[in-house]
């Protein structure tokens, strides 16, 4: 007769393998940071994401396709990222000069706590507060991707000079 706890430990175990496997199909690695990889080893990834990634396949793909917008393989998503953050940064002084000439003081440049969240609110809408919120929702909505992994091609280009 099995434990309960030792039962978890093994589905666990047994998740995490799948996973590992679907993560080798799209040349990716487990993060051990990874709030989805996480949730998929301890069975809850369905209940967490409303039903949004259900298989060890889904949950690889998601980490690929976060992996090609956050590592720099996707040049558009970049140079769109980049360019709210010059606006977000153009806001911050935009913000500064208005605090500064509103106030009394002649010798204070106009930054204060929360500036650079007020300043992300103001571009890019109510809700986020710093580049990585913004970043995140980027990710989120990014819906362009290619149908081999640059990494995956690099892999294969290796391969055949060796």
């Amino acid at each position: 007769m099995t434990c309960k706890k030792c039962l978890a430990v093994s589905e666990n175990e047994q998740r995490r393998d799948e996973l590992e496997k679907a993560f080798k199909k799209v040349g990716c690695e487990i993060r051990s940071d990874s709030s989805l990889c996480e949730w998929f080893c301890d069975g809850v990834v369905a209940k967490k994401t409303n039903g949004r990634f259900e298989t060890a396949y889904e949950v690889a793909h998601r980490m690929a396709e976060v992996r090609y917008l956050r590592d720099g393989y996707c040049s558009e998503f970049d140079n769109e990222f980049d360019a709210i953050q010059g606006q977000v940064e153009d806001m911050v002084e935009e913000l500064a000069e208005q605090a500064a000439m509103a106030s009394d003081n002649h010798g204070w440049e106009g930054y204060y706590s929360g500036i650079y969240a007020e300043a992300c609110r103001e571009v890019y809408g109510n809700g986020f507060y710093s580049s990585g919120d913004i970043m995140t929702d980027m990710v989120d909505s990014w819906s362009e991707f290619p149908d081999v992994w640059p990494w995956m091609e690099e892999k294969k280009k290796k391969k055949k000079k060796a």
